[in-house]
């Protein structure tokens, strides 16, 4: 009788669950996005019900379509340059290259993050909406910033963020919670000790 009790709640679980979260990255290669993603807790999908839908550089995709899914609720992440980040407006500003080497993120801005392997990086204009969230320690340049549209949002990341995920941006997932996202998983009792 035991056993039975527990595969029929077993079995009814899935039918009462709350919403899914779930990310998709355009394109071939994923880079180190699955990992910053699913360290939220968020789920590989690869549908259009993505909640997180990442658009690294280069990526070729209908701006109007995007602006459309965003009111509607799907915050984009958009890296680097790219026709869709344009038609955001997160455009290339045409002023001479920097060297990106250590950024002040506005969620701890006495961290010191220093990345092992500097990048010559083409300053950024942000649309006028644009909240940023860190820039490059010495030439205080933009290096991410977002806004939020409708019921969604968009998140533009200057480079992708490193090997393992966190590297260069420590703080992309307070980044999307200050654009509205709401992770799956919180606490506001709970106590962690590493």
């Amino acid at each position: 009788m035991r056993l039975r009790n527990s595969f029929v709640l077993f079995v009814a679980a899935p039918l009462f669950a709350g919403p899914v979260f779930s990310y998709h990255v355009m394109g071939d290669d994923a880079g180190s996005w699955p990992a910053v993603l699913a360290s939220i807790g968020l789920v590989k999908d690869a549908g259009a019900g993505a909640g997180i839908v990442v658009a690294p550089q280069r990526t070729v995709a209908p701006v109007e379509e995007w602006k459309q899914r965003v009111e509607r609720g799907a915050i984009l992440v958009v890296e680097g340059q790219s026709r869709l980040a344009a038609g955001f407006g997160f455009k290339p500003s045409g002023k001479a290259h920097f060297i990106a080497r250590s950024v002040v993120d506005v969620h701890a801005p006495k961290l010191r993050v220093i990345w092992e392997k500097p990048l010559d990086m083409e300053p950024f204009t942000l649309p006028a909406e644009a909240r940023v969230f860190a820039t490059e320690r010495w030439s205080h340049q933009p290096l991410i910033a977002g806004f939020r549209s409708g019921e969604g949002a968009v998140l533009w990341v200057a480079a992708p963020p490193g090997p393992r995920g966190y590297e260069r941006f420590p703080f992309i997932p307070q980044a999307l919670a200050d654009l509205g996202f709401e992770a799956p998983f919180r606490s506001r009792r709970l106590w962690a000790f590493f």
